[in-house]
């Protein structure tokens, strides 16, 4: 890191503070501060929920797994059709009952233990998933750029990873606290800007090295041509077998296509951490639009962050000069100690870093579990060294980018970090405070309940940290696959519950409590069995080792199904709900005059955004299903 790159980031760190003090003046009330007055366009909707989405895990973790398992999380970027079912389906529930969180929905729908239920559902997932791994990759990139830094604590010593994880949750916590929704909204466009320029310049310098010069076009070439060669394992579409059904690592088409679905729809159409973005629009047809141009967005990732991971792959495979260090391509024994393991990796990883010099291209090595085959046919369980995936962004930063734009590359990442990590911790706050505390405790002066919210949001972020030790030792897939696995051990339950209460009247809250909460008791037995037993971990019981390999895709399937039968069943052994209880929250009860607002919301430039969302994710899942053929 050169002063000119450091002048960059200053730059955008005096940016963003300047708005957070600008909008923390105008702060009127738990409205303004959750929902930033019910006032924001379209433009600005849309861009926050692209930043909301686009945090350091996505740039970390997805280039990550674009260098270790090619294209399978394509399918998880190319969600943005779930953008048009939350513009076409429910944002009209949501805007029109006025709620602040998604959980008030639930109550209105159900009860006040469904929405309690939700609640705490919903703040156990940031703990596990959002604030943890958004925090772990930005710590890992603070650590690549500034490797030798540290400081004395309490007695402790803080590495540069630290470090970087602490400074990133306190000035994002300074900013989120004093600007609230109104400096997360209003920074979100220009914070969009920065994530997609910078991205596009990473994945064009990238490509051009590829091709010696050549250009970005031949560097594609290049590229497809190099992949075809691992084209196995960087497919879209992944062979079913029935190993794959206790392979974690494995992304057959079947797991693929029960789980993403789930997950997406989950994520875009009831998480609070996004859905609140759009609840902030000024009209129903503004808050649609928004969803939607957010959905045109959220197209780009697969270009922009898993395609710089194969390319960091690429010029590993081309300029790596150590790559032909017979450490690399020998099996070790899977009984190696921790210790031993640590050791042989640093000194492969110094051979590597010694052999390339100054102006190769080399991304570490780390040990992983895989599966050989021996002279007599029989598979055997050993180590091998394999690209450390979280490693690939820092690298291509570190490595191809020249002074000035490598500083803006940064100044994206933290973009990144920033915006998704503000709008966790103003989600955290919101569904503490509006759903838990103001109901024990109702009539709470406005800044009494700014106050919680923000004393919530810390014990969150804390909770979060914690969990990053375990967290590393149990995302041996990559981070990103970490990410989506523990996503679809929450989200059955929640997706379940939402579409059967808008689409069958027949549901009611015993049947809404039951699945939600066996869904969730289920998918954390299963995050917690993952944790300890499995494939590199213990192995006896048998039993609780096949339940921790089980394969997540085919785990959230079943999930699903689980908590979609305790709903009904649950729901069919008690009354039915009152008419006058779900009378305009569901699609068979709603109003003549509230069907005809809802249907002229739906307008020429919403019906001619989605069909453009359509056909760009058509258009790329056409391509890439072929295009290692």
């Amino acid at each position: 890191m050169t002063p000119l790159d450091w002048i960059i980031i200053a730059l955008y760190f005096g940016l963003i503070g300047w708005v957070a003090w600008w909008y923390g003046r105008h702060q009127k009330d738990s409205v303004d501060y959750f929902l930033a007055g019910r006032n924001a366009g379209w433009v600005v909707i849309g861009a926050s929920i692209f930043t909301s989405n686009i945090g350091s895990e996505h740039i970390v973790g997805l280039a990550g797994q674009g260098a270790s398992t090619g294209m399978a999380m394509a399918h998880w970027e190319l969600h943005a059709w779930c953008l048009i079912v939350l513009a076409g389906l429910f944002v009209p529930f949501y805007y029109k009952s006025g709620v602040q969180t998604i959980p008030e929905f639930l109550e209105r729908r159900f009860s006040s233990r469904t929405r309690l239920v939700l609640s705490v559902v919903s703040l156990v997932a940031y703990v596990f998933t959002k604030v943890s791994v958004t925090v772990y990759a930005g710590a890992i990139v603070f650590q690549a750029l500034l490797p030798e830094l540290s400081i004395q604590f309490l007695g402790q010593t803080l590495d540069a990873f630290w470090i970087g994880a602490f400074t990133t949750v306190i000035i994002t916590g300074v900013y989120t606290v004093f600007g609230g929704m109104r400096a997360i909204m209003n920074t979100s466009t220009p914070q969009a800007v920065i994530i997609l320029f910078g991205s596009f310049v990473i994945t064009y310098i990238g490509l051009s090295r590829l091709s010696g010069g050549a250009g970005a076009i031949a560097g594609w070439d290049v590229l497809v041509e190099t992949c075809k060669t691992n084209a196995e394992n960087f497919a879209l579409w992944r062979p079913t077998t029935a190993s794959s059904l206790f392979d974690p690592g494995a992304f057959p088409t079947l797991g693929i296509l029960m789980a993403s679905p789930i997950i997406g729809l989950w994520y875009w159409c009831t998480d609070q951490y996004i859905v609140q973005r759009a609840l902030s629009a000024k009209s129903l047809a503004v808050a649609r639009r928004g969803a939607l141009f957010g959905g045109l967005l959220k197209v780009w990732p697969v270009l922009i962050f898993l395609i710089p991971g194969m390319i960091g792959w690429t010029l590993d495979k081309k300029f790596n000069a150590g790559a032909q260090d017979p450490a690399l391509s020998q099996a070790y024994d899977i009984s190696m100690s921790k210790s031993d393991q640590t050791k042989l990796m640093m000194e492969v990883n110094a051979r590597l870093r010694e052999a390339n010099g100054k102006t190769g291209f080399f991304i570490p090595r780390e040990l992983k579990e895989t599966t050989v085959k021996t002279d007599t046919g029989e598979t055997r369980k050993m180590l091998a060294f394999t690209i450390k995936g979280d490693q690939v962004f820092p690298t291509l930063v570190t490595t191809l980018l020249p002074q000035g734009i490598r500083g803006l590359i940064v100044a994206c990442l933290l973009a990144a970090l920033m915006s998704s990590l503000a709008s966790l911790f103003n989600s955290s706050a919101s569904l503490f405070t509006v759903d838990i505390y103001e109901k024990l405790r109702p009539g709470q002066s406005e800044r009494h309940l700014l106050t919680v919210g923000r004393i919530a949001t810390t014990a969150v972020v804390g909770l979060g940290m914690i969990w990053i030790p375990v967290m590393a030792k149990i995302s041996g897939g990559g981070l990103y696959q970490y990410l989506q696995s523990v996503q679809g051990y929450l989200a059955p339950p929640i997706t379940a519950v939402f579409f059967l209460g808008l689409f069958w009247k027949r549901l009611n809250s015993n049947g809404a409590t039951w699945g939600l909460a066996g869904g969730f008791v289920l998918g954390m037995t299963k995050l917690t069995i993952q944790a300890f037993f499995g494939s590199g971990k213990r192995e006896d019981p048998a039993v609780l080792a096949a339940i921790g390999d089980f394969n997540f895709l085919y785990a959230t399937g079943l999930l699903f199904a689980v908590s979609a039968l305790l709903m009904i069943v649950a729901s069919l052994l008690t009354p039915p709900p009152p008419e006058e209880k779900i009378r305009g929250l569901t699609y068979g009860s709603i109003h003549k005059e509230a069907a005809a607002e809802i249907k002229a919301s739906w307008d020429l430039p919403n019906k001619l955004m989605a069909v453009l969302i359509l056909l760009l994710v058509g258009s790329m899942y056409l391509y890439f299903s072929f295009w290692l053929k």
